[in-house]
Order: structure tokens, then C-alpha cells, then sequence
């Protein structure tokens, strides 16, 4: 068996989960046209790689801290914070600390009123300098507060963001809580913690670990192992071996779901394929939220990411969740 010095397998396994963050968490970066001819020219390249496999032999792939997220650097225009200070909304960056003193930041919204804030944690490319805009007006429909969170390395928040493993981003995850939870403008407002695709992995943890209304969490998945795995092609998988570091391996949102009992939000796309279906309908059947507090939507034609921003059903969806927590608070 050939390990890690096979030159093929890394840039395989590097490539294929590139091509699935960029199509699958912002799929405006390809029209449908185009990305059949990507979908086309990444099956010859693949099976190009799986012919070097096979003659090379089996591969391992190591995933450790430093693949677990890809930090970028960039700070919302003025222009678009005034954009969104709009219909009586507030837009402003907001800044706190991680537990080990480093500065970190997020994007809140805020409109007097608004009877739920919503603690955001997003995908692993998301920062608020690029995807804010989509996502504060999304959220600004809803008619709810938002604190959009910058992870450490990414956008204007401090910290090397390669070198950021689960436990560093669940800490950072509960330090942002504990700021949103103290900020004077939602002062009264229930806080609804929401979890997009690598932020689903950080949601839970703050829900079993901070006092929440509800807990959002769309293109989710069982835990880390089944995601990573999830990413290989089924005609690569023969010949490539994963080995997950324990720090990664040991992320679970079925434990975290078995130990959280309040309301429960599931959203995915019916076509997403990094985070297909079945991952929320086996942590909706997992789950210890009560059947009449937690709801599963499958959103027809939707991909990975796109499900809240595409589907006006999931937002009403997600809008009679919100309601249903502000009734049960009176």
C-alpha cells in the first residue's frame, strides 16, 4: 500500500473538495450550463487520478486541524453596512474575544423590537466582507437580529485561521454567545443559535452548553467522519483510505443532538450532494428534541447552502418556527 507519499492522492482529495466548496456553498459561481461542463471536465481529471491510484496503489489521506477550515480576509464596503441599514435595522461590526484573548469579530444587526436574535455560525468559506450582504438581508425578511460570526482568520477577525480545530471554534462559538447574550440592543430578545454546514458542527455545541430559544441547522450532517467521507466519489473511495485525526473524528451531531431537548430546526436541499438529505433525517430520528418541538424540511431542487437564500418555503418554515418560540415565551 502506498501512504501519503503518493503525489495523486492529496491533490485528488484536495481538488474534489475544493470543486464541492465552490460550487456547493455558493452555487451563483457557476451557472447551470457551466457547471455541466465542470462536472464533465472534473469526471475525465478524476478518473485520470484514479488510473495514477490504481497503478500506484491504494492512498492515505490525513485530515487533521488544518484542513478543517479555509480562512479568507475580507471586511464588508461601507456601501453595503449602509445597504443594510435599512427599515429601521441597524448594521455594524462588533467585536469580541476568544477565550485565549484573541480579537475576533461579527456582523450585527439589529432593529428595536425584534423579539429573536439569531447567533449565525456559516460554511467554511464564508466571511461576512463577502457573503454578509445575501445573508443580512435574508435574515432582515425574517424580521429578527442577526450576529453574523467572522471565525478566527477569516474577514476582520484575528487569528490563524489554518490552525483552526473543533475545540478553538466551539470555545470562540461560546465566547460569541456570551457577547450576543450581553449586547444592550437584544437585551429581552430570545436567542436562536444557527448552524450552516461546517457552523452546523459549532451550534449544537453552544446550545448544550448556553441557554437557547431554538437551534436552526441546514445542510447539516451526522458527524464529521460521515461528512469527510461523503466527499469521495463513490468510484474513488476503493482506493483511497481517510484518516481523520481524533480532534476532527470526534465531532458529533448526533451526541450533541441525544443531549439537546429544546426546538429543533432541520433545513436541506433535496439535490444537495455534500450534505444529502439523509444526514438531517437521521439526526431528526436521533434527535431528543420532542416530535411536536422539532421539524425537518426538505427543500425540493435545492443544493448545498442554498436553502434559506433560494427557498421562500423554508423561509416560512423557518418564520412559524421563530413564532412558535416567541409564543411559547409568553
Amino acid at each position: 500500500m502506498v501512504g501519503d507519499n503518493n503525489p495523486c492522492a492529496p491533490r485528488f482529495l484536495a481538488f474534489t473538495l475544493h470543486l464541492n466548496r465552490e460550487i456547493g456553498n455558493d452555487p451563483k459561481n457557476l451557472n447551470h450550463k457551466d457547471k455541466d461542463v465542470m462536472k464533465q471536465s472534473i469526471r475525465c481529471a478524476l478518473m485520470g487520478t484514479i488510473a495514477g491510484l490504481l497503478l500506484a496503489g491504494c492512498a492515505t489521506i490525513k485530515i487533521t486541524d488544518a484542513t478543517w477550515s479555509h480562512p479568507g480576509y475580507a471586511a464588508m464596503a461601507p456601501k453595503a453596512l449602509h445597504a443594510l441599514s435599512t427599515a429601521g435595522y441597524s448594521a455594524r461590526y462588533a467585536s469580541f474575544h476568544g477565550a485565549d484573548g484573541t480579537l475576533l469579530y461579527g456582523l450585527l444587526l439589529t432593529k428595536p423590537g425584534n423579539k429573536v436574535t439569531v447567533l449565525n455560525f456559516d460554511g467554511n468559506v464564508f466571511q461576512t466582507g463577502t457573503g454578509g450582504l445575501e445573508s443580512g438581508w435574508m435574515f432582515e425578511s425574517l424580521g429578527v437580529n442577526v450576529f453574523l460570526v467572522d471565525y478566527r482568520g477569516y474577514g476582520m477577525s484575528e487569528g490563524d485561521g489554518a490552525k483552526l480545530s473543533p475545540a478553538v471554534s466551539e470555545s470562540d462559538a461560546l465566547s460569541a454567545y456570551d457577547f450576543l447574550r450581553a449586547e444592550p440592543s437584544v437585551r429581552g430578545s430570545a436567542i436562536v443559535v444557527e448552524g450552516l454546514s461546517l457552523g452546523s458542527f459549532f451550534a449544537p455545541y453552544v446550545a448544550n452548553h448556553r441557554p437557547v430559544s431554538g437551534l436552526v441547522l441546514e445542510s447539516t450532517a451526522t458527524d464529521a467522519s460521515d461528512w469527510i467521507h461523503n466527499q469521495v466519489p463513490w468510484y474513488a473511495a476503493p482506493f483511497i483510505h481517510i484518516d481523520i485525526a481524533p480532534s476532527v473524528g470526534s465531532v458529533s451531531n448526533i451526541s450533541e443532538l441525544q443531549h439537546y431537548h429544546g426546538p429543533l430546526l432541520l433545513l436541506v436541499g433535496s439535490k444537495d450532494k455534500i450534505t444529502p438529505p439523509r444526514f438531517a433525517q437521521e439526526l431528526y430520528a436521533k434527535s431528543s428534541t420532542p416530535r411536536p418541538m422539532k421539524v425537518l424540511y426538505i427543500a425540493n431542487g435545492e443544493r448545498h447552502g442554498t436553502v434559506l437564500l433560494n427557498s421562500a418555503a423554508a423561509r416560512q418554515q423557518y418564520e412559524k418556527f421563530l413564532q412558535d418560540i416567541v409564543e411559547a415565551q409568553r
